[in-house]
């Protein structure tokens, strides 16, 4: 157990070996190589050249690739998954039509097992006596269900119910003629959380032997995704508990680190003052608790919905506590952003170490990976959509803030910013004529937001020709490469009034 704990030390306290290249040389096998480099304006220089492509997504097939050949489409951003299939006839395709490219993972991304604590979603209200509950949770094992009263949150009973068959069938004996709320805590994967602990070797594995197996050519310049497709990325808001032994073993240690002994976690949780003096005095052996006991705990609230009681799977007991106190959301954010840097960087410098081109995460929520003063990529792929140029900029101008906020922790200056690339890598304006019509205002809009190099997601031919034509009118066009947009920065918890909009002077509002 020492040794463990002495490993997973090491880990925690291990820097990443890398962090956000400026830099690099890519070998397709011909010619030496070509340097790169990111300038500080955000823009990708390829070779010496600014490389600014207004291009198109694509399918992996050699028909879709084609089409935008046809087209007169110069630049493509792919979907290929971790595993190999497709590589081959995809990046034949590509580089026989000679086109640049970036190769975006598309397969889902490893995702945890765990508790979801989301009280807003997984809630019946307004029952008043027994009811039959019969639910979908497709990727669930079990659920933990509580009835409780509307009133003041009151338990009045609570279970394990197993899921079979991604089915909940339960039988809730709400008691008769008081109002109550019954609310459902799934074990189960999460499309928000990924899996760092267990299966993110695998995914890393199988992306590292397609890239080496299946060697792209000259013409790619990007990595995007290296996680795979995820519904967002943990941010300071994380609504899910993950239940992975390794994770346990790492949630426990970091308590230990910060906390130094098990009560100072009771007193920080805000649990209720029995509890924490027997963990204390040692009066009852039942209710003693190590950390790796409390590294397994579970919230029952999160924000202010849900109740508020911590429950222990491992004793099956619920301990109660004041959620407006408590400190563990915080600390497992914490705990779970230290992971994610970490295990982020690793996957990110083994993709270097095979093909040296940018490494790109498409903007996911506020992330550990690309916020902050210590990113792991080398640039935030935006993404928009919409009908209207201010759905458009509400979507993508989170990018934008987040990339413009990479600076070291003392310097406020322009030589003082970590500079990252943030091409527009999937920008959906919809079917037919109109988005056609709108297409050079968004590029111009964007390109003003910080876009260096822009991907419209269509199959249309005529928007196709339409893309195809911007690109031709922009080609010369290198203006974008030596300017950076400014921000005045506002809360998001302020949005609504305020909003992503362009100011007066040349800022934005972001």
């Amino acid at each position: 157990m020492r040794i463990a704990a002495c490993f997973l030390a090491a880990c925690l306290l291990a820097s990443p070996s890398f962090g956000q290249k400026l830099d690099g040389k890519y070998d397709a096998g011909k010619d030496g190589g070509v340097a790169w480099q990111i300038n500080n304006h955000g823009t990708l220089m390829w070779g010496g050249s600014p490389y600014l492509p207004v291009g198109v997504s694509v399918d992996p097939t050699p028909q879709s690739i084609a089409a935008a050949k046809a087209a007169g489409i110069s630049d493509v951003i792919v979907d290929l998954p971790a595993s190999d299939d497709g590589w081959d006839s995809t990046i034949s395709a590509l580089e026989s039509s000679h086109l640049r490219y970036l190769i975006r993972i598309g397969s889902l991304g490893p995702m945890a097992k765990g508790i979801a604590v989301d009280p807003s979603s997984y809630r019946i209200s307004d029952v008043k006596g027994p009811k039959h509950v019969e639910l979908s949770l497709p990727d669930a094992t079990e659920v933990l269900a509580v009835i409780a009263q509307k009133r003041d949150g009151a338990i009045q009973k609570w279970e394990r119910v197993p899921v079979i068959n991604g089915k909940l069938v339960y039988d809730a004996m709400a008691p008769q003629g008081i109002e109550s709320v019954i609310l459902f805590y799934p074990n189960t994967r999460s499309l928000a959380q990924p899996d760092y602990w267990e299966e993110l070797d695998g995914h890393r594995d199988r992306l590292l032997g397609a890239l080496r197996h299946h060697r792209p050519g000259p013409g790619l310049r990007g990595i995007v995704n290296p996680l795979g497709k995820t519904l967002t990325l943990p941010g300071p808001n994380i609504r899910f508990v993950p239940t992975s032994p390794a994770f346990r073993a790492e949630f426990a240690l970091f308590l230990e680190n910060k906390y130094r002994n098990v009560v100072n976690v009771l007193r920080a949780w805000s649990l209720g003052s029995q509890i924490v003096s027997n963990a204390q005095n040692g009066e009852d052996k039942d209710m003693t608790f190590s950390f790796d006991d409390v590294a397994k705990f579970v919230p029952l609230w999160s924000g202010t919905r849900g109740v508020a009681q911590f429950w222990d799977p491992g004793k099956n007991k619920l301990f109660s506590c004041d959620i407006r106190h408590s400190t563990f959301w915080k600390d497992l954010a914490q705990a779970v952003n230290l992971a994610e840097n970490r295990r982020y960087q690793r996957i990110v410098d083994s993709i270097r170490e095979v093909v040296d081109v940018p490494v790109v995460q498409e903007w996911s929520g506020w992330a550990s990976p690309y916020e902050g003063t210590s990113p792991s990529v080398d640039g935030i792929g935006m993404k928009a959509s919409g009908t209207s140029p201010s759905a458009i900029i509400a979507t993508a101008s989170k990018a934008t803030s987040s990339l413009l906020r990479w600076k070291t922790e003392t310097s406020t200056d322009l030589e003082g910013m970590l500079h990252g690339w943030l091409p527009a890598t999937d920008i959906d304006l919809g079917e037919g004529s109109s988005a056609s019509s709108q297409l050079g205002g968004v590029l111009d809009d964007l390109t003003s937001l910080g876009a260096r190099g822009i991907f419209i997601r269509t199959s249309d031919p005529a928007a196709m020709k339409a893309v195809a034509a911007e690109a031709g009118r922009r080609a010369s066009d290198v203006g974008p490469s030596q300017y950076s947009p400014r921000a005045v920065f506002f809360p998001e918890n302020a949005t609504n009034p305020a909003e992503a909009q362009r100011l007066q002077g040349g800022f934005w509002w972001l």
